[in-house]
């Protein structure tokens, strides 16, 4: 596993974007080239990643991706872009990947927005390279409820609706609209840290100073959930919004995870804003 690209609490201690100055590798990508040589790249097969990461909840920068996949390939190594969370329109593309550029994926998982529903249905994509290599040999893949007939027809009748009503364009401006009130409440409360995000996929960082960028819960996201997490901005702050009828929380103690349906109306976005002022409102008291 290599570094994280997080940017706003770098592992490895440096400040972007200084870390690049000169259009250098990212120390990030180094880093995790350095594992990879020391592993030896003739055993390593693939690497896995999340184009953003939606659990822990945060944005690379933008040369993170291709400066990654470029190096992967450099060495013989595939990419396997994880978009089980990500895909499917919730970044303004049809695929999170897209954000970062002309990037192909040798293997892309699928799964979550291509039904949008309760019936389970995943897939794996691959570039025809590989198809062209696995079609050589007797290759099959079979389980008891493979191509399930009412998951795919879920999928189909999904598919066509978010296609005939241009679903990436609509969480573009669903996120324009929605990123522009988060940016506000981030100039008007002192707990709020940071604001990323794109389409209907938003990160809010929670910080006692946003200065010293100083932790409500010093772990982060190294935390074991040990403790009393009733303590936990997360907590305090999903306890605050639940009370004005809005559900909101966060897999890591100090930062909401926000999505919503790329189909949301203002009414509903305006009414999570409204939550989460009066949350971090009591947040900033604590501080």
């Amino acid at each position: 596993m290599g570094p994280a690209p997080n940017c706003y609490d770098c592992s490895l201690g440096y400040t972007y974007p200084e870390c690049r100055r000169d259009d250098r590798i990212l120390p990030c990508v180094l880093m995790t080239e350095r594992l990879i040589e020391s592993w030896g790249p003739e055993t390593i097969a693939a690497m896995i990643t999340e184009p953003v990461f939606g659990a822990a909840a945060f944005f690379p920068p933008p040369e993170y991706l291709p400066q990654l996949v470029d190096m992967l390939h450099q060495h013989d190594i595939f990419w396997i872009c994880d978009e089980v969370l990500v895909g499917f329109a919730k970044m303004g593309k049809w695929f999170a990947h897209q954000l970062f550029g002309d990037l192909k994926p040798d293997l892309m998982t699928v799964a979550k927005g291509i039904v949008s529903s309760a019936l389970p249905a995943g897939g794996v994509v691959v570039s025809k390279e590989i198809a062209d290599f696995m079609g050589k040999y007797r290759w099959m893949h079979v389980g008891t409820f493979n191509a399930h007939p009412l998951s795919m027809a879920a999928v189909c009748a999904n598919l066509k609706v978010m296609i005939d009503e241009n679903a990436p364009e609509k969480a573009q401006t669903a996120g324009e609209y929605f990123g522009a009130k988060l940016r506000e409440l981030e100039t008007k409360h002192k707990t709020l840290g940071l604001v990323s995000g794109n389409g209907v996929l938003w990160t809010v960082e929670l910080v006692k100073n946003k200065e010293t960028r100083e932790r409500f819960v010093v772990a982060d996201r190294r935390s074991s959930y040990s403790d009393d997490i009733s303590r936990y901005p997360t907590s305090i702050v999903g306890a605050k919004c639940r009370g004005k009828g809005v559900i909101l929380t966060g897999f890591t103690p100090n930062t909401l995870r926000i999505g919503f349906s790329v189909f949301v109306s203002k009414e509903d976005m305006d009414k999570a804003i409204d939550a989460l002022d009066y949350a971090l409102t009591y947040l900033d008291t604590l501080a």
